[in-house]
């Protein structure tokens, strides 16, 4: 009966950050550019859940994502309208597999700042219910 008891014990008390693991990325680029016919401006940048099924797909485990937003040009209405390098954070061991899966590793990783701000900023805020003060 203490056998099942024990081997709770032991995995909570395994040291899961002891994983090694590293920062993979893609650069998606997009906008009028990759319009078939037109200038079509209602491109919208893709999102961390659509860019990791790639390696969901290859049971890729991601510890953290993270995206950062290049600036583009606006003003001539034919530049790209997005440029977003997205990371994801994944087993050292299985760079292999996400290489296949089309990213590299990450020369620019997230540093640990950026991260925490990013991090913040999912947080729901809502806004003061009370007035504001004359």
């Amino acid at each position: 009966m203490h056998k099942p008891l024990l081997l709770l014990v032991l995995f909570a008390a395994a040291d899961l950050s002891a994983v090694e693991t590293v920062w993979v990325q893609r650069t998606y680029v997009g906008g009028p550019l990759c319009a078939k016919t037109g200038a079509e401006i209602k491109f919208i940048a893709p999102g961390t859940e659509a860019t990791s099924v790639a390696l969901k797909e290859r049971k890729l485990v991601i510890y953290r994502s993270f995206f950062r937003n290049q600036p583009t040009c606006q003003a001539c209405g034919k530049c790209p309208t997005y440029h977003r390098e997205l990371f994801f954070e994944i087993d050292a061991s299985r760079i292999a597999d996400a290489e296949k899966a089309g990213y590299i590793k990450a020369p620019n990783a997230p540093a640990e700042t950026e991260l925490a701000d990013f991090e913040r900023s999912k947080i729901f805020r809502p806004l003061p219910d009370l007035p504001a003060e004359d």
